[in-house]
């Protein structure tokens, strides 16, 4: 989506830049960034859910534990 390889993202962390930062840079709207994660959740989610081995509630819990680990890590 950001279309940057992985030296120019590496530096954009390094930089303190959020996804949607990067996406702001990259001339990427907010709107197509947010339509972009709504849709890779859904997707993931369905994959789940035919294995029936994760409701829809859980997934998104583990989706924000995952948030906050990543948070915590990056500061």
């Amino acid at each position: 989506m950001l279309n940057v390889n992985q030296k120019e993202f590496d530096q954009y962390r390094k930089e303190g830049l959020s996804i949607a930062e990067m996406a702001k840079k990259q001339g990427v709207s907010r709107r197509d960034l947010e339509g972009y994660f709504v849709s890779l959740h859904y997707k993931e989610m369905q994959k789940w859910r035919t294995k029936g081995i994760l409701s829809e509630e859980n997934y998104f819990d583990l989706v924000y534990r995952l948030k906050k680990k990543v948070k915590s890590r990056s500061l």
